[in-house]
């Protein structure tokens, strides 16, 4: 699916949660460059109180043409059938997350409200690929998801 003559050069994920203070909003952008491929990290609580202070972050980290390819080998799993599946479900007050991925110019989304539960089989490979994308952004996936 994603072959040489169209690489894949950059990979999103957007977290948000209507009823979360600390990481509201979590952005981890992965883009790889010619010699080097760099993760950036923005979050936010959902208000300025110091006590959530942790969770206001804007970092940037070089990760491995390793990470790199694995996070593509879960990319090529997500199967959009398996997405389609929960079209119908309607989440309130609660999270969403969206994984985008292409080149410069163009990119394909997959946005999800409220992850399913891990027994769920379908997604597999989208949860994976969320809580690996947490995990290279020095993150804990049990804290966000």
């Amino acid at each position: 699916m994603f072959g040489q003559e169209q690489p894949i050069t950059y990979i999103n994920l957007h977290f948000s949660h209507s009823l979360r203070i600390p990481y509201k909003t979590v952005d981890i952008e992965v883009v790889k460059r010619k010699s080097e491929v760099v993760l950036f990290l923005t979050s936010k609580p959902a208000n300025e109180d110091s006590k959530w202070d942790y969770s206001n972050k804007s970092e940037e980290y070089k990760i491995s043409d390793q990470e790199f390819n694995n996070l593509l080998d879960q990319l090529e799993k997500i199967n959009t059938k398996d997405i389609a599946q929960h079209f119908g479900e309607f989440t309130l007050d609660s999270y969403s997350t969206t994984i985008t991925f292409g080149g410069i110019s163009n990119k394909i989304s997959y946005t999800l409200g409220s992850l399913i539960k891990e027994e769920d089989s379908s997604l597999k490979y989208y949860m994976s690929l969320c809580k690996d994308l947490l995990v290279l952004a020095q993150l804990d996936p049990d804290e966000i998801l």
